[in-house]
Parts: C-alpha cells; sequence; structure tokens
C-alpha cells in the first residue's frame, strides 16, 4: 500500500533522502538524495521558497 505525503516546513531542511512519493515544501533544503533504484523522482515534488 502506498500513502501520499505532503509536508510544508516554515524553516530549513537539513536534509531529505529517497522520498517515496508526495510533495515536499520548505524555505531550504540543504541537500536532496534521491537513489534510483529506491525512488521514482516522477512521483515526488520538492519546492525551495529561497
Amino acid at each position: 500500500m502506498q500513502c501520499n505525503r505532503h509536508t510544508k516546513v516554515c524553516r530549513k531542511i537539513d536534509s531529505v533522502k529517497n522520498p517515496l512519493a508526495g510533495k515536499i515544501t520548505a524555505d531550504s533544503i540543504g541537500q536532496i538524495i534521491m537513489e534510483e533504484e529506491i525512488c521514482d523522482k516522477s512521483k515526488t515534488q520538492i519546492i525551495c521558497k529561497e
């Protein structure tokens, strides 16, 4: 079973690793790690305000 997640953070996120699906919104993200064998980039949306 897959669950879509939508997360909004009003501050800086240090790191995001292998999100499976959903939308992540943050003021800024220090590092984004997306390993092709683990996550499908087409199922994840990442929005940085900075």
